[in-house]
């Protein structure tokens, strides 16, 4: 008998935890849909493609301002499950020139009068040059704020709604970035001509170059394969290609007039001797590159001609 009775007490236990269990989970179900759905209303009243200006020092600066819903792990309910939240994220790429678009964690203060979008990917240097931030009142379809970057305030700025129903960024972005990149490049790229002129030309002779600009790829971060402007340069005083170099350019084609940095980087034939550090800063416009010239201690100016 007393036996029976153990046996009956244990069920009752463990059909009392059995239930505790229940209500448990079904209390945290119905809290995950209720943050959930909250949430998610809340941010479609602000998400979709946002095409603007920012009003730099130096020039207008055109970019497109995707908001958009991601699902993130949020800790686990009372069965061990993990629970996702909704959290909104910016996309972040100029229109008017090359640079790498960018993934950016977003907060919308719906609750201020009027509401506040606040954006950024602030994390360890701030001082590189992919970091940024702004501040936007929300009102209607339009943000109007600032934007800041590592080196400061960069200017106001404007966005206007123009896509309610676009999403971030897919699996093809890195084909449209790139397409949008080559257009950029293309009015500069081909073969150009020109001569080095030292400063001190009794010193250093004047000597003739040429130079190629081209598209190359290279991997960034994620293992996507970026379109990129890159320049092979010939001083015309040598002979064959043995003494070729390769140089990394920096373009920026929203300028007026667009400036380019052309910076050596190595021998086009892998060679153990130490290449020399040319460099060559200045403009392209209408198939001219007016740079000054710096490289193996001593500077002057150089002009290029498209052939």
């Amino acid at each position: 008998m007393k036996t029976f009775n153990l046996l009956a007490l244990l069920f009752i236990l463990v059909t009392a935890v059995s239930c505790s269990f229940d209500v448990n989970s079904s209390v945290d179900d119905k809290r995950e849909a209720n943050d959930n759905a909250y949430l998610n209303e809340k941010f479609s009243r602000i998400t979709g493609r946002y095409q603007g200006t920012v009003s730099a020092s130096d020039g207008d600066q055109k970019a497109d301002l995707t908001l958009y819903v991601i699902s993130v792990p949020n800790g686990k309910n009372s069965r061990g499950e993990a629970i996702f939240k909704p959290e909104l994220r910016a996309y972040y790429r100029r229109t008017d020139t090359i640079t790498t678009d960018l993934i950016l964690e977003a907060r919308y203060f719906d609750s201020q009068v009027p509401a506040i979008l606040s954006i950024s990917n602030f994390s360890g240097q701030a001082s590189t040059p992919q970091t940024i931030s702004a501040t936007f009142t929300v009102e209607g379809a339009t943000l109007k704020g600032t934007v800041s970057t590592g080196a400061g305030l960069l200017g106001p700025a404007s966005f206007v709604l123009t896509d309610r129903n676009a999403s971030g960024p897919a699996q093809n972005d890195i084909d449209d970035e790139n397409a949008r990149r080559e257009a950029l490049f293309a009015p500069v790229l081909g073969s150009y001509y020109g001569t080095v002129l030292p400063d001190n030309q009794k010193e250093t002779p004047p000597f003739g170059v040429s130079m190629r600009l081209f598209v190359d790829k290279r991997k960034d971060a994620n293992d996507n394969y970026l379109s990129i402007l890159r320049g092979r340069l010939h001083r015309d005083d040598t002979i064959g290609d043995g003494s070729d170099l390769f140089m990394d350019i920096d373009f920026s084609p929203d300028k007026n007039p667009p400036k380019i940095t052309l910076s050596v980087t190595g021998w086009v034939k892998d060679k153990p001797s130490a290449f020399p550090n040319y460099i060559f800063v200045g403009t392209i416009k209408d198939g001219t590159i007016s740079t000054i010239f710096t490289g193996n201690g001593y500077n002057g100016k150089a002009k290029l001609l498209r052939r």
